[in-house]
């Protein structure tokens, strides 16, 4: 039932349906997929061209916890500091009054201005950590797969604004000139005497870094997704990248651990010679770029526009960019998500949906049990470890057993200005995920908002 396409009838119900997906036009050995999705796609758009419309979509579906979540937000059923979040972010008027005369946020610039050698770098970078904006390397707390019942600090290298390598290639597809062009412009409007000059030395920077992983890509590709992981002490890491100063990133960002999981500790190195060999200057520009490039949709529009030109418009062909409301529902459901995901699982899922939904997988995972003890191949303890695997399966539906009360009781206000409030709420959650690294691994913990519309196997 519902909307969409419905159950086919016949065979030929089903052809007619499947062929209105594609587009015959093309020649399927030029370009296959838009011969076999071509129809589908340009059927189902949205006016800037980015979104499908199809029924039962995980998009539609999305779009559809969009709309409800912004009833949600805007109504009384919420804890008060949704409501604070909300009202202040789409306050727009007084983000622009007040630009980035942000107390948090002109203490970090002012400490990136006054940063003298490589040390002062990597104490700043730990700390913006804390509000969510990693730069040249990226911490994360995940579970330790070598031992799942304790989580780990993990390290890996970041040090690109261009997520895609080829970006960086020189070729047609090459985007450095309209990188150019925003990284000046941000330049610019932070208020640089010589942003021309400056973006083109960042753009040094990230081309050193990049150039070194387009020849590594050759040489790690068909490797399994953990090959580059290692356990390293801070201590070891330290020899291994020339002395980089490690103690004070980590410190700076609020973790203590000493054993630390290493990705790559190759491109590690490499970022670090390319830092250790580039002028202060260049640093403290570098490290201003990606401050502001990871907050642009919350600040004023000058800079929320100069970030979706070039990343919205030319890296990711939209046309459009989100509307306030989009931009502040999902801030405020990233940073309070619990009182709000408590009214929407009250809307839209019952406890007896949630128990049918759970009853089906337990049906699977019962009749994936039966076909492992028909496998002819498995051995006798082969076969035992498989089924033990199976009984431990969690499962997360719909939504958690226990609520995160994590953000319950929080110092926002709306006398505050809004990127004040996403950095208190932003530090609360880091120092909330940093705490668990002396704690259990809780199986049962959900990891996004409840009204994410998204289905995964975590094997840990």
């Amino acid at each position: 039932g519902g909307d969409g396409l419905s159950r086919p009838s016949s065979y030929d119900q089903y052809e007619s349906n499947i062929r209105a997906t594609m587009n015959a036009t093309v020649d399927p050995c030029v370009d296959f997929y838009e011969y076999a999705c071509g129809g589908w796609i340009n059927n189902n758009k949205d006016m800037d061209g980015s979104k499908s419309k199809v029924s039962r979509s995980f998009t539609a579906t999305a779009d559809s916890n969009m709309k409800l979540l912004k009833d949600i937000v805007s109504s009384d059923e919420v804890d008060p500091s949704v409501q604070v979040m909300y009202g202040s972010c789409m306050d727009a008027d007084a983000i622009e009054c007040l630009g980035l005369n942000i107390p948090s946020l002109q203490l970090i610039l002012q400490d990136i201005d006054q940063a003298q050698k490589i040390e002062d770098i990597m104490f700043i970078s730990g700390r913006m950590h804390q509000i969510g904006c990693p730069s040249f390397f990226k911490i994360d707390i995940v579970v330790d797969k070598r031992d799942p019942r304790q989580y780990i600090t993990s390290i890996s290298g970041s040090g690109l604004v261009m997520k895609n390598l080829n970006d960086y290639r020189d070729g047609k597809n090459c985007k450095l000139e309209p990188y150019r062009r925003y990284v000046s412009g941000v330049l610019g409007l932070l208020g640089e005497s010589n942003p021309d000059q400056s973006a083109d030395r960042i753009i040094q920077i990230e081309k050193n870094i990049a150039a070194w992983q387009l020849r590594s890509r050759k040489t790690t590709r068909g490797k399994g997704a953990d090959a580059g992981e290692m356990k390293r002490s801070i201590g070891q890491l330290i020899i291994d990248t020339n002395g980089l100063d490690w103690r004070s990133f980590f410190d700076s960002a609020g973790i203590s651990a000493d054993m630390i999981l290493v990705n790559q500790l190759d491109r590690i190195r490499n970022i670090t010679a390319v830092i250790q060999s580039t002028p202060i200057q260049d640093l403290r520009d570098a490290l201003k770029l990606r401050l502001i490039s990871s907050l642009s949709s919350l600040l004023p529009q000058a800079f929320a526009k100069s970030a979706f030109d070039f990343f919205g418009k030319t890296i990711a062909g939209k046309e459009e960019n989100k509307e306030r409301w989009e931009v502040c529902v999902q801030t405020t459901n990233e940073l309070v998500g619990e009182s709000i995901g408590k009214v929407f699982v009250q809307k839209v899922l019952s406890r007896t949906g949630r128990d049918l939904a759970k009853t089906i997988l337990k049906s699977l995972q019962d009749a994936f049990s039966d076909i492992l003890g028909e496998l002819g191949w498995m051995d006798t303890n082969t076969r035992a470890k498989a089924q033990e695997k199976v009984k431990n399966i969690e499962q997360l539906v719909g939504y958690p057993d226990t609520w995160d009360t994590t953000t319950a009781s929080v110092p926002i206000t709306r006398e505050q200005p809004f990127l004040e409030n996403v950095f208190i709420l932003r530090q609360l959650r880091w120092k909330s995920k940093v705490k668990s690294l002396s704690e259990p691994v809780d199986r049962r913990k959900w990891t996004q908002p409840v009204d994410t519309v998204n289905a995964f196997y975590n094997p840990v």
